[in-house]
């Protein structure tokens, strides 16, 4: 598939990085020239840089990236654990003194001696309630101070399983042999409902931890695995939430068949930062935006006003997922020079255009910063709506199952994969994944093939560290401001 808009990412990627560095090299330039053609020839360079910027306008469309942060996430990263992993009479609360002191109990289980190392645990704990208890219990140490966070430049990269464990129930099955809910389907509307919502919760917190675990050897800067940490222990209370309601329901998780779409968005972007971000929360994560409150009124409008006060709970909750995933995504762009809805679309092309169609909630989206120019295709820029081929490839790991992804159907894919064993992963393919992603590019980072790909090692990836460094420093300094 053609890349979106290629040509004016490319010329980011050609242009410096950083503004000083672009004023020094011009006048470099400028020193250089015969003194009298000096007033000629800088006019001549300004009007050059105004018609390459009025055509990349052109080809990329005139959008602005918004702001750098959500304001609520500075509270939500504020806030201390949360205990409330029951839900009572009138919405979140504290367990019971028994299950209290069975929490506990568990969290005085020997934990993995880091957060890091905890997330691969998870990832490895097939059952689901065990599975949530570590999350909470490892994010509630390392808060405290008890669990280092173990993600650190040079670290000996984590082998993160393709899969993560799962129980024997429920079953597998292709999307579309999902029962919708109504008659004939094995549970009633709310029982279904909650039951396919434990199922988006439980691949949230493994989607959240395999974030950690499969790239703590980058060493990032800290706030992002503590962000993704964090997302994971939200996840593991609403699925809490979800699970306890379907018990009073009188179903259980695994009573009814499941599909396996959601894990499909972490193989597409095993080997690269930025697909992951475009993929899962600012993609996945970003459809319990556009879903929740319909949901919730379709819940209200069975008779069941529990069920919904969960679901509605749990929709407001997801909106600092996906505003994570802006926040990190910007960043990143920044990092690399390149520009932030042009680099999204072409991720999401390439990987996941099922993610590109509606029905979009664009007030949601748009409050935790995620523009309707960046995922809508009708709010595209001409040249980006024409780069799209009319029926993409769907780039998907064999229809959801968890198969590798065909080589041959996705180009981009490859392309986004990073090398030192994670294309693989994404590919399905280590041949055609070498080929698109040799160590040079590897280490160079910025654009292959026309897809953004953040840097996996060397010198790149050294620059891509200082430079998120810097602009962690510069919105902190702003925001005391």
């Amino acid at each position: 598939m053609l890349p979106v808009c290629a040509r004016g990412l490319q010329r980011a990627a050609r242009a410096p990085p950083v503004r000083h560095e672009r004023r020094a090299h011009a006048a470099a330039a400028r020193a250089a020239a015969p003194a009298a053609g000096s007033a000629a020839a800088a006019q001549g360079q300004q009007q050059q840089q105004q018609q390459q910027q009025q055509q990349q306008q052109q080809e990329c469309g005139q959008q602005s990236d918004g702001p750098a942060e959500w304001a609520g996430l500075r509270g939500w990263r504020a806030s201390s654990p949360d205990f409330r992993r029951h839900w009572g009479q009138r919405g979140p609360c504290l367990p019971s003194a028994a299950d209290q002191q069975q929490q506990q109990q568990q969290q005085q289980q020997q934990l993995p001696p880091t957060l890091a190392d905890a997330a691969l645990e998870v990832l490895l704990t097939p059952d689901p309630e065990a599975k949530a208890a570590l999350t909470h219990a490892a994010w509630a140490a390392y808060c405290a101070g008890a669990l280092p966070l173990g993600a650190a430049a040079g670290a000996p990269q984590r082998a993160a399983p393709a899969r993560p464990a799962r129980p024997a129930r429920p079953a597998l099955v292709r999307p579309k042999d999902v029962p919708a809910p109504g008659p004939g389907a094995p549970l009633p509307l709310a029982a279904h409902v909650l039951h396919n919502l434990a199922h988006i919760e439980l691949n949230a917190i493994d989607l959240a931890m395999d974030t950690v675990a499969r790239f703590a050897h980058l060493g990032l800067p800290a706030a992002f695995y503590e962000d993704f940490a964090r997302v994971a222990d939200d996840e593991s209370r609403h699925f809490g939430w979800t699970l306890q309601r379907l018990r009073e329901l009188g179903a259980e998780y695994g009573d009814m068949v499941a599909h396996d779409l959601l894990w499909e968005g972490a193989q597409l972007s095993a080997g690269d930062v930025a697909a992951r971000l475009a993929v899962v929360p600012m993609g996945q994560e970003a459809r319990g935006l556009d879903a929740g409150r319909r949901l919730a009124q379709r819940l209200v409008g069975a008779g069941d006003a529990r069920s919904a006060a969960i679901v509605a709970r749990i929709a407001e909750e997801e909106r600092a997922h996906v505003a994570i995933g802006v926040a990190w995504f910007k960043r990143v762009c920044e990092a690399q020079s390149l520009p932030g809805p042009p680099s999204f679309r072409a991720l999401l092309a390439g990987l996941a255009p099922e993610l590109l169609k509606g029905p979009f909630n664009h007030t949601e989206r748009a409050t935790v910063g995620l523009p309707r120019d960046w995922y809508d295709t009708e709010a595209w820029p001409p040249a980006a709506r024409a780069a799209l081929p009319a029926a993409p490839a769907r780039a998907a790991a064999a229809k959801g199952r968890g198969e590798p992804l065909p080589a041959a159907a996705a180009a981009p894919a490859a392309a986004a994969a990073a090398a030192g064993g994670q294309a693989a992963a994404a590919a399905g393919d280590p041949a055609a994944a070498g080929a698109a992603a040799p160590a040079a590019e590897a280490e160079a980072g910025a654009l292959v093939d026309g897809v953004p790909r953040v840097p996996a090692r060397g010198a790149g990836l050294e620059e891509l560290r200082a430079r998120l460094a810097l602009i962690l420093e510069r919105e902190a300094a702003a925001a005391e401001g």
